[in-house]
């Protein structure tokens, strides 16, 4: 398996087990939750086939959010996944790893609005449409070898890309363009705010 490296930043290929990864600790989550996460679906660039990604997991889940997010974030603690406050307005993030690494990352948001979510649209997106894909695995080893001197230099710098296919995907539903500024937390926008950029809708 090849990679790129920068900083904290390692984008390798595709790996055929990645799905399987997800689908136990998508089951394991399940188990340990009591009924609080309904769905959980594989987002991120390890949901694609064929795109190359930093080898972290990421899962979004439906849940009875944010009724139920105090009860939630006990469970999931007992369990390694660590609560990320701050981050975003509109959902839960949580994080587990080792060593240092993040292994996997949970995005908690409410059932209802789970399949509309722009990660999902993105995901499905790049699923049918392997030259996207192709493209996009470019532009993510490009900017992989950028300097980044945050944690989020490296999302930044893909954002311009990522939005221009998510609002496609949501003109094509009749939704309105998304505005990625309304739903950060204070904890990404000090960053961007920081280095100077402010994200476009």
């Amino acid at each position: 398996m090849s990679g790129s490296n920068s900083g904290q930043v390692t984008i390798v290929d595709y790996d055929p087990k990645w799905p399987y990864v997800f689908r136990a600790e998508a089951e394991r989550l399940l188990s340990a939750t009591c009924g609080l996460l309904l769905r959980i679906e594989h987002i991120g660039s390890t949901a694609v086939p064929g795109l190359a990604a930093k080898p972290t997991i990421d899962l979004m889940a439906g849940s009875r959010y944010p009724e139920a997010s105090e009860k939630l974030i006990a469970l999931l603690a007992s369990i390694g996944y660590r609560e990320r406050p701050d981050e975003f307005t509109d959902r839960l993030l949580f994080s587990q790893g080792h060593d240092g690494s993040r292994t996997y990352n949970l995005h908690v948001v409410g059932a209802e609005s789970l399949l509309t979510h722009n990660e999902i649209l993105f995901r499905d997106r790049l699923r049918s449409d392997p030259d996207l894909t192709a493209l996009y695995a470019s532009l993510k080893r490009e900017v992989a070898l950028q300097n980044h001197s945050d944690p989020y230099s490296y999302n930044r710098a893909k954002t311009p890309f990522i939005l221009s296919v998510v609002n496609e995907e949501r003109a094509a539903r009749g939704l309105p363009p998304v505005e990625m500024w309304s739903v950060m937390g204070p904890k990404r926008r000090a960053a961007w705010i920081e280095a100077g950029d402010t994200p476009g809708s």
